[in-house]
Parts: structure tokens; sequence; C-alpha cells
């Protein structure tokens, strides 16, 4: 059975009924990663959303396993043009979570440690926020030959000189020597 997220939620009653969550939420409602984007508003119909899926489960030694997916279109600055370029994420969630530092040191290297107190609630959102985090490119930009030039908005900058300018015309050093030689021959004629 599919249910919406809750804001909280006790994790060990959530694996004990199997529960699944599926949905989407508003990038809104994730901070951190609204500050990494470039705005909120939609790109297209449906795209200023994280779609997410959330299973809670007991593997068979009874630990507390929560595996998902998040996917989002996030508007990002390109980093070759500087202009915006809208890049898909994709970041699976492999958590297991855990009461103390010993058991997580136990877990195989698939899955995410989460400490979690016995009678504590999770914000599961933290979670999902933090996938698409780590999720972000590190250099995001266009693809090839897709990128425009920066537009410069400084009028100063506009009416300045061109930064690449031919180099002024010097002599050739070794036009010295080629008079030097040509006087040499007229001495001796």
């Amino acid at each position: 059975m599919s249910a919406s997220l809750p804001e909280r939620l006790d994790p060990w009653r959530a694996a004990q009924a199997a529960r699944v969550f599926t949905g989407t939420i508003e990038l809104a409602r994730l901070p951190r990663l609204a500050e990494a984007v470039l705005g909120l508003a939609p790109l297209a119909q449906g795209q200023a959303e994280v779609c997410y899926r959330l299973a809670f489960e007991r593997d068979p030694r009874g630990r507390v396993r929560v595996f998902g997916d998040v996917d989002a279109v996030l508007r990002l600055p390109c980093q070759r043009c500087l202009g915006e370029v809208a890049v898909a994420v994709s970041a699976p969630l492999r958590l297991a979570l855990v009461r103390s530092e010993q058991q997580a040191e136990q877990l195989d290297e698939t899955l995410d440690p989460v400490l979690v107190e016995d009678d504590e609630p999770v914000q599961p959102l933290d979670w999902i926020e933090d996938e698409l985090l780590l999720a972000i490119p590190a250099v995001p930009r266009h693809a090839p030959g897709e990128c425009e030039a920066p537009v410069s908005t400084d009028a100063s900058l506009a009416e300045s000189e061109p930064l690449l300018e031919t180099p002024p015309e010097r002599d050739n050093p070794f036009a010295i020597l080629a008079s030097l030689k040509s006087r040499g021959r007229d001495d001796e004629g």
C-alpha cells in the first residue's frame, strides 16, 4: 500500500508494517536544495517537484532498512556559459537505521547508516533532500554546442575595448642583421 509521506514518522513501526511511501513534493519544501537551484518556478508542467518512493522493511537479522528512489529536474547554473541548464537528477536511497556506531560498522558497503534513537521519529524529507544534494553534478553544464555566450548587462563593459587586441607590429630583429650584411657587401665592391 502506498501512502503520502508524513513530515515525521516512527521508522520502527513503518518497517514493522512494511510501509511504502510514494508521491511528489514541491522543491520549495526542501530549503537546502532550494538554495542550490536557480529558481523554483516549473520548467514544464510538474517539473518543479521531486518524485519519491521509500519502502521500509526489516531484513532477516531484524535491522530496519529503507530502499527507494528520488528524481527531480533542477535548474542549475551552467558552469560553461553561466546560463540556466535543466539537469535531471536521480538518486537511489539505500539506508539502514542503526542505534549505535557499532551497528553502523557492521553494515555492508551498499547501505548508508542512519543513527536513530529508539523513540525518536525521523524526518524522511531530510533523507530525500540529502540524496538530491549529493546527486547534483559537480560541474553542471549544457551539452557541447548548446551553450550561448553570456550576455553582459553592464553598459560600461559593452562600451569598453575588446579584450583580445591584435598586438602592434614589431620590427623583425633579424632585419638589422640583414642591413648590416648588405652594407658589408657594398663596402667590398
